[in-house]
């Protein structure tokens, strides 16, 4: 162990109490341990100080680590005992205790027997430099007090020359140093400040421990911290500019003022007048800015309003914060005034809505199986949505990818309705993938004449949302990959469902769950047999029409099509095609003339709640605001639900991000007042007219009722209040539990209006031709040549309401 000294070493810390001390980094213009040489064991003299509450103590110490000094004997401090250090920033110092100095002392004390502070200081600093954190000369009341001091402290202000950093020093009467100046008279120091100058002939104005705001003159100008004054250029007397130069604010010489690009100055008439920085004027305080001027009214009833030229008010807010105007929906905020919800309230749920949304779309955590095979297979399964029941004529009658096929002539299987086994038409051979409309007794697959000569309500099938759903899947997997159509993923697209079935009857071990077995048997049999590989990234599912006239619970339902899903999985993902990854499942929501309210929508709550809770299962969107002829879906309708479902897809198995319909996230009440967040793929949210058959339908109350214990509690109001939210006022006061149905049976046929804002374009565009089969309704001047609206609507919802 050595004992060591140097000058001008200093660390910050924050240990606390009276133990062993931690270092931080050393001030500008000090040296750290390892550069003054002090090694891990070597031993010391330091003193810490608080520069906040004035503590301080003189304390042998020893480097026990790279950042670690062990406090040793005490030397002296503050209150003549240890200190135990608060919280803060403490300084500690490398010092010279005054036991250690002993030469000069008869200097000093001559010096002060003159009784003068002025030539006590002076004599020392002829005597000796003092080192760092020791007190050298003292200004006292009377020059009696100053010569005591001085001599008692004669010790603190001479030493070993080598190791004297301070030539002169003034402290108060309680210690304090007032004055310094280092004893290579580059450095003076005042009231916590440093002058110094630098061996590159700069001068610097600095706080003496070296942190924070500095002063910096050279011969180049001035800098403060790390900003540079260098001289402006002509028209410009003072700039704050960036590293390349560009001004942010600026004070030219014509007395303007600019900032980001906005010129501000005086006008000759005494105003203030706004200019680009081309000098182009746009706004003069008497002129206005585009018409619009500034004036004071005298009404003690308005704050501020906007007014037209004849003096009428457009909107207006009043002294009291709340609001009035034509058009506004709902009145006042204020809940003084019979508002429930504030805008602030509001506007803070709105903007975690839309945080919430996006985090969805960046759900890229998806595992699930993606087309990596050469023949990618897409079964649905389910009711008669599922095989196009009445989805005559037939619209997509030519293929626009050959690389999206069908397994045989058509998407469907050729045999009687309850075999077991999937045989397709004509052969087994891969055909470019069409719609058909095929013959309910034989299973023959109709021309367009036999076609146009169906009676209306005929049940053969056609049209499915299967062959839609592929081809705009393909586009987007095209796009993707900057190709017209991948020659190396193929898309296979089979419809396995029966019409009329039930959960319970398409379940194992029935006809209809062997059949959809079959079908993925024998397609990948094919893909074997043509030398490629096979596999099933997804599984759509249009079902619960028959549910909800049989009455089947939520939970009933829930957990039946859980059980179809996992013999799926087991004996389809697995047993036939040997994937480890999981198909996705994605379900339409049922809805439209099929809903029931006696179970509170059991069949779409049922869907709503599997997407929120199950892996790998998805939502593509709900099925009513669609064309249809009276229950099932028109071509038209059946097509454009397919674009639904081949939407989610891309993004799910394209994209790889996550996919939820729009639907609601919250519902609270306050008073009358009833507040509903919604998640909004494509904000904001606005007001639209779901088809019914083929009629676009407005409802009053939008498809929203509420219920509570004294039964339906009627709407006065309904209005978007922001992007993600919808705000209900009630007639009363709400009783007990207060229920919200939206898209209900009774006055809306499960129908609503409200939609999100999805810019989507649809791979297809809505088609009518007379005689062809199409009903005459069907000639939607809106609609036809058209693409279909992929606005997102909300989900059918049955939920309680909760206190807020």
């Amino acid at each position: 162990m050595v004992l060591r000294y140097a000058d001008r070493v200093r660390h910050a810390t924050l240990s606390v109490g009276t133990g062993q001390l931690v270092l931080g980094q050393s001030p500008a213009g000090y040296q750290t341990l390892d550069d003054a040489g002090i090694a891990i064991g070597d031993t010391t003299d330091i003193s810490i100080e608080d520069p906040l509450t004035g503590a301080w103590e003189v304390t042998r110490a020893t480097r026990v680590g790279v950042d670690q000094v062990a406090r040793g004997d005490l030397q002296d401090s503050s209150t003549g005992g240890r200190i135990s250090f608060g919280a803060g920033v403490k300084w500690v110092t490398i010092v010279l205790p005054a036991a250690k100095i002993t030469e000069g002392k008869d200097a000093a004390e001559a010096a002060a027997s003159a009784a003068q502070a002025s030539e006590v200081a002076a004599a020392a600093a002829e005597a000796a430099a003092v080192p760092a954190a020791s007190t050298a000369l003292t200004a006292a009341q009377d020059a009696n007090a100053a010569a005591d001091r001085a001599i008692a402290t004669a010790d603190s202000i001479r030493g070993d020359p080598t190791e004297q950093t301070i030539a002169l020093a003034v402290v108060d009467d309680t210690g304090n140093t007032a004055l310094e100046l280092t004893g290579d008279a580059k450095e003076f120091r005042v009231a916590g400040a440093a002058l110094r100058r630098n061996d590159d002939a700069s001068v610097e104005l600095l706080r003496h421990d070296g942190v924070g705001f500095s002063v910096k003159l050279t011969g180049d100008g001035v800098q403060v911290a790390d900003q540079e004054h260098v001289a402006a250029p002509p028209g410009i007397q003072w700039a704050v500019a960036d590293g390349d130069g560009f001004a942010g604010m600026a004070l030219l010489t014509d007395g303007t003022a600019q900032i980001a690009g906005l010129r501000i100055g005086p006008t000759d008439a005494g105003g203030v007048e706004l200019r680009t920085p081309a000098g182009d004027l746009f706004y003069n305080a008497g002129d206005g800015i585009g018409g619009l001027t500034f004036s004071t009214m005298a009404r003690d009833d308005v704050a501020v309003a906007w007014v037209d030229a004849e003096g009428f008010i457009g909107f207006a807010l009043r002294p009291d914060g709340t609001a009035i105007g034509t058009g506004l929906g709902g009145g006042s905020t204020d809940p003084g005034a019979g508002g429930a919800y504030s805008d602030t309230e509001i506007q803070a749920r709105n903007a975690a809505n839309l945080a919430r949304a996006a985090q969805v779309a960046r759900n890229t955590n998806f595992t699930g199986q993606r087309p990596t095979a050469t023949y990618n297979h897409f079964i649905s399964y389910g009711q008669s949505l599922s095989i196009g029941q009445e989805g005559w004529p037939a619209l997509t009658v030519t293929a626009p990818f050959a690389g999206v096929l069908s397994h045989g002539l058509s998407i469907r299987s050729n045999g009687s309705a309850g075999t077991s086994v999937w045989t397709p038409y004509g052969s087994d051979a891969f055909s470019p993938l069409v719609a058909t409309v095929t013959n309910l007794l034989n299973s023959a697959i109709l021309t367009p004449v036999e076609q146009a000569a169906l009676t209306p309500g005929s049940g053969e099938a056609g049209e499915t949302p299967l062959e839609a759903a592929l081809i705009s899947l393909r586009r987007a997997w095209n796009n993707a990959r900057a190709v017209e159509d991948d020659p190396d993923r193929l898309f296979v697209a089979s419809a396995t469902g029966s019409g009329g079935k039930s959960l319970a009857e398409l379940s194992k071990p029935s006809a209809w769950h062997s059949r959809i077995v079959d079908c993925a048997a024998k397609v990948r049999a094919k893909a074997l047999a043509l030398g490629g590989t096979y596999c099933i990234p997804a599984v759509i599912w249009l079902q619960g029409e028959q549910d909800y006239a049989d009455g089947t619970t939520k939970e009933g339902y829930k957990a039946g099509l859980k059980q179809i899903i996992a013999d799926l999985r087991a004996d389809m993902q697995v047993g036939v095609a040997g994937q480890d990854k999981p198909f996705i499942f994605m379900t339409y929501q049922t809805g439209g003339s099929y809903s029931n309210d006696a179970l509170n929508l059991a069949v779409g709550m049922a869907q709503f709640e599997l997407m929120l809770e199950e892996p790998d299962f998805f939502l593509a969107a709900p099925v009513y605001a669609v064309t249809d002829k009276g229950g099932h879906l028109d071509p038209n309708g059946y097509r454009w639900d397919g674009e639904y479902f081949g939407q989610a897809l891309g993004k799910i198995l394209v994209q790889g991000q996550g996919w939820r319909p729009l639907h609601p996230t919250s519902l609270t009440k306050r008073g009358r007042e009833v507040l509903i967040d919604f998640h909004v793929p494509e904000p904001p949210l606005v007001w639209g007219m779901p088809f019914v058959t083929t009629t676009a339908t407005d409802y009053p109350t939008k498809g929203f009722v509420v219920r509570d214990n004294s039964g339906d509690n009627a709407i006065t109001a309904v209005e978007i209040v922001a992007d993600t939210m919808v705000r209900i006022t009630l007639a009363r006061d709400p009783v007990g539990t207060a229920h919200l149905r939206y898209a209900g049976k009774a006055t809306f046929n499960g129908n609503g209006c409200l939609r999100d804002s999805n810019p989507a374009r649809s791979f297809f565009t809505y088609e009518y031709s007379a005689g062809t089969g199409q009903y005459a309704a069907a000639d939607i001047p809106a609609l036809v040549g058209q693409p279909y609206p992929l606005a997102n609507w909300c989900l059918a919802f049955d939920l309680p309401v909760i206190d807020s």
